[in-house]
């Protein structure tokens, strides 16, 4: 038998045919693709994509519309703005996600839960503005109605251009044209009663259909600044609703469990809360309690009689010139009469004798720091001056905007792959983050008594400001320990050289807690007849700013780099 090799690929290419029906035979298909589009005189676009979509046979999850937001014309591009309004199939809304990626607005119209099969009227509304460029000065309206994303042929398409009533349609220049370079099918629109009308038929898969009108001088306008806020509002909301709602919750949290109680008036002008140290005040007025605040102690403590500050030659560098400053235990303390950090400063001081010095103590503070802050806050929230302990209430904040903050630089960086929805999440969630983080300096909480001793301490600044010389006069007559009593608060509140100033040529003898070392008579005695007030303030002030950047420095590095750089607080 004579065997033949053509009946075997015949009969070979029939049996495939009969095994894998021919694409054509469930193909899709769009029957008819109509746009509205409404012109307003400000040039914002509304548009209406009318979409007779027939699946046949096929069964999809989901078709995919994807919106060209970028176009170039006259040599320079020019990018939409987007804005989706409502996804119909039929007469019922349709689910659908828009992600604005690559130079496009991708919509994906359907659901994974049920297959799309035989004809579907999708409709799909959404506003674009920047639609209408004026290049040439002259208002130029361009829209690629389809794009070149569509997979399937389209047997027509329709556009019906609606433009505002003043303006003459005969005067409109217009052209329409197939594929993005306009090389075939150039056609004019045409006018159809209130409208302009383009139209095409048999267009292929990935071919593109555009419009041009072209309307005459000065009978379109850019969008106002209020439109082009809205619209960018609109764009932006997702970025913008996270962080409003952040805001509101920040407001009530704030409202709620941060807001100080109202106050009355303070009791004495010219006294301060004297309830409270020096470096609990400090830590009061600003909700920290920090490194100068602690460095009061000392002066408050030398000033109520436990140490003697004696400023003494120093060969070695330490910030300030050539000067150390020795401490001497004055007294024996007394624990029932001392504030546990005042404990815990005084201990760790004089460890095996009477007398220090800064040059000794020097970087050996460091550790008891963080303890200090720690008994400071603890008194104050013990003594009911905080509702709670502030650096907690700071330290929530913090982690969890830190938590919010992470995630929206998570969804940015997914942003970069998945398209600008995530970029407005992630915008969003960034600037909550952030949000909550600031907001962690507004949660702490004094209450009633906190807030009285505040004003108190406000009261009693203000005074040292703007009280006249009679009025201290009177002070220095009646009390003339006040001047060294409330040196050390005059010293937190800021007005330390203001408070000597007040007091200069009033007093015979001033306080014995800070001395200068006077050639042989030694350190510890005080020479000079005549009190100085300013002099004695700012050699204080002078020795509290070396102390506070001495203090917890750990090597010669930093000695120099900020010895007076904190005096300013205590002046």
């Amino acid at each position: 038998m004579h065997f033949s090799w053509s009946k075997l690929l015949l009969g070979t290419l029939l049996s495939l045919a009969f095994l894998f029906p021919w694409q054509n035979a469930q193909a899709e298909r769009i029957k008819d693709f109509r746009i509205d589009l409404v012109l307003s005189e400000n040039g914002l676009l509304k548009v209406t994509e009318t979409i007779r979509y027939d699946f046949e046979k096929a069964r999809r999850s989901a078709i995919y519309r994807r919106i060209p937001l970028q176009y170039t014309r006259h040599g320079k591009a020019t990018t939409l703005t987007i804005l989706p309004l409502s996804v119909k199939d039929g007469d019922k809304s349709a689910p659908y996600t828009c992600k604005l990626m690559g130079g496009f607005a991708n919509l994906q119209i359907g659901d994974s839960k049920k297959l799309l099969t035989g004809q579907h009227i999708f409709i799909i509304k959404y506003e674009a503005n920047n639609a209408v460029n004026f290049l040439t000065k002259v208002p130029e309206l361009f829209w690629s109605c389809l794009g070149s994303e569509w997979s399937c042929p389209i047997d027509n398409v329709n556009v019906v251009l609606h433009a505002p009533a003043k303006i003459n349609l005969s005067a409109v220049k217009t052209l329409s044209y197939l594929g993005s370079s306009g090389a075939k099918g150039r056609s004019q629109g045409k006018v159809a009663g209130n409208s302009l009308q383009f139209s095409a038929s048999h267009i292929n898969s990935g071919q593109d259909f555009c419009c041009v009108a072209t309307f005459p001088m000065a009978s379109i306008g850019p969008p106002s600044t209020i439109d082009s806020l809205i619209v960018a509002l609109m764009y932006w909301k997702s970025s913008l609703a996270i962080p409003a709602i952040t805001l509101v919750l920040l407001a009530l949290l704030w409202f709620i469990c941060g807001r100080d109680p109202l106050s009355f008036q303070a009791a004495s002008a010219w006294m301060p809360p004297t309830d409270l140290t020096p470096a609990e005040l400090g830590t009061l007025i600003d909700e920290h309690c920090d490194k100068h605040d602690i460095t009061a102690t000392l002066l408050d403590l030398a000033c109520r009689g436990y140490l003697i500050i004696t400023e003494v030659p120093y060969g070695g560098l330490m910030g300030l010139d050539n000067k150390d400053y020795q401490f001497k235990k004055a007294s024996s303390p007394d624990p029932e009469r001392l504030k546990p950090h005042e404990v815990l400063l005084l201990s760790s001081m004089f460890v095996a004798n009477d007398k220090t010095h800064l040059s000794i103590l020097r970087g050996q503070y460091r550790e008891y720091l963080s303890d200090m802050r720690r008994l400071i806050y603890q008194t104050l929230v013990k003594d009911q001056y905080f509702a709670r302990l502030p650096q907690n209430d700071r330290d929530a904040f913090v982690v969890v905007g830190s938590l919010v903050l992470g995630v929206g630089v998570m969804l940015l960086t997914k942003a970069v792959l998945a398209g600008d929805l995530y970029k407005h999440y992630g915008m969003g969630f960034a600037l909550s983050g952030l949000m909550i983080i600031f907001a962690s300096a507004i949660m702490p909480k004094r209450t009633l008594k906190g807030v009285v001793a505040l004003r108190q301490a406000e009261a009693f600044r203000s005074f040292v400001r703007s009280a006249d010389h009679a009025q201290f006069e009177r002070i220095a007559r009646e009390d003339p320990g006040a001047f060294g009593r409330f040196l050390p608060y005059a010293c937190v509140l800021g007005v330390a050289e203001k408070w000597a100033y007040n007091f200069r040529d009033l007093l015979e003898a001033g306080p014995d807690f800070f001395r200068v070392y006077c050639g042989d008579i030694g350190p510890e005695e005080k020479v000079g007849a005549k009190f100085d007030s300013l002099g004695y303030t700012y050699g204080l002030s002078r020795a509290m700013a070396t102390i506070n950047s001495t203090i917890d420095s750990r090597g010669a590095a930093n000695d120099g780099a900020s010895g007076v750089s904190s005096t300013s607080r205590y002046r």
